[in-house]
């Protein structure tokens, strides 16, 4: 099961990374400040490389549950996300 919540959370968080891109370009804005904040110091890129890692790494060393949760709030995002885009494109 861990190898599956992994594989599921790192999927969810490069689903995050190109929705967030995607919303971006369409002229969205980061909602979260502390993502703001990093996009502003450096490339969007490199922060969700750095991000990916550290979410996987840290819910991993939690164990099942670390990963059910961040698998978990990874999924809202991205629906989230969708949902964002959707309204973006679909006027």
């Amino acid at each position: 099961m861990t190898i599956a919540l992994i594989f599921a959370l790192t999927l969810l968080q490069f689903l995050d990374w190109n929705s967030t891109k995607r919303i971006l370009a369409l002229g969205g804005r980061e909602l979260n400040p502390i993502m703001r904040w990093a996009f502003s110091k450096w490339h969007i890129d490199r922060v969700f490389i750095t991000k990916i890692l550290l979410v996987v790494f840290i819910c991993t060393l939690i164990g099942d549950i670390g990963l059910m949760a961040g698998t978990f709030v990874s999924l809202i995002i991205v629906i989230n996300n969708g949902v964002v885009l959707w309204r973006m494109t679909h006027k």
